[in-house]
């Protein structure tokens, strides 16, 4: 049993250092497969008699109507600023699940583990081989792309298992002049996503916007601390308690028990103690529901410790 927890983890290390070997595997095996499908749907003309230009046109168009309408709901979801993440999640599973009984279903006629294949007799079987068949054709051009790419981008291995040049010193990843979160009601209370041009912390979450916007914080003051000092950076939370469209963007200063959210176009401002105060101030005075925006910035020099007790990177 060790030995075989010990292989797992060789082949697993292995593959992470080489993700071209991976990705050249998965291309020949689908490619392997997209060529069997098209023998398979040419060989059927002599044992599907009934129907089999309209079921092989059906079945190759099913796939591509599929995906056509997934992109639809993803647009639709876009513009009405759904939880995308979410979307997402259930989106794949869907795909994976459709992929998957495709894949088991045809198999008896395309590569069957025992014996030879069999012969596609029927037009149900003849279709779900066509519908398979898109699918097989861009996975195949995701992989050809994503293999271009590993080659174009000497990507056979990770930037952190890759020995560094000779005469040149390792290039580390290092925050950005600029993080930003931008928090948003989540599933369980608040999440907060990151985006920047350099490295960024794990997503947190948290039951109310105080704590995540603490979460948050404490995470950027981690990211910077053994980090070189980076004149200027700073921490922006974009914080969005409902669908943000076109709404006013108020400019929050101050800290923790004394807030002020300042509207630049029309000079309104709210104050309260904590950030839920600003948004209830901010909706008690006007229309224009959850469509706004609070932003907040602050020099990463001056954020709160973290726990470590080591003061930030940038005050080194």
């Amino acid at each position: 049993m060790r030995h075989r927890f010990s292989l797992r983890s060789n082949l697993r290390g292995f593959f992470q250092r080489h993700p071209g070997v991976a990705v050249g595997l998965g291309l020949a095996a689908m490619t392997y497969l997209t060529v069997l499908s098209f023998l398979r749907l040419i060989q059927a003309r002599g044992t599907v008699h009934g129907d089999w230009g309209l079921t092989v046109a059906a079945g190759l168009a099913a796939s591509p109507a599929l995906i056509a309408v997934a992109a639809g709901v993803f647009w639709w979801a876009h513009r009405r600023r759904a939880d995308m993440p979410q979307l997402t999640i259930y989106a794949a599973m869907v795909f994976l699940a459709i992929f998957l009984l495709g894949l088991g279903y045809t198999r008896s006629a395309l590569a069957p583990a025992i014996g030879p294949p069999e012969k596609v007799t029927t037009p149900f079987q003849l279709g779900v081989i066509a519908f398979m068949t898109p699918v097989y054709c861009g996975i195949v051009a995701l992989l050809g792309w994503t293999s271009v790419w590993l080659v174009r981008n000497r990507g056979n291995a990770p930037v952190a298992s890759r020995p560094a040049a000779p005469g040149r010193a390792a290039r580390l990843a290092r925050p950005a002049q600029r993080l930003t979160g931008f928090i948003s009601p989540g599933k369980r209370g608040w999440a907060v996503t990151w985006v920047a041009d350099g490295s960024i912390p794990h997503r947190a979450s948290a039951p109310t916007l105080t704590a995540t916007a603490d979460e948050a914080t404490a995470a950027a003051a981690r990211l910077y601390l053994h980090q070189p000092a980076i004149t200027g950076a700073e921490l922006q939370l974009a914080i969005c308690p409902g669908p943000y469209r076109s709404g006013p963007i108020l400019q929050v200063t101050g800290e923790p028990g004394a807030f002020t959210a300042t509207d630049p176009r029309s000079g309104k401002i709210c104050q309260g103690a904590a950030l839920e105060d600003l948004i209830a101030a901010h909706l008690a005075d006007g229309p224009g529901g959850n469509d706004f925006m609070l932003h907040w910035t602050r020099p990463i020099a001056a954020l709160p410790l973290p726990l470590t007790g080591h003061p930030p990177a940038s005050a080194h």
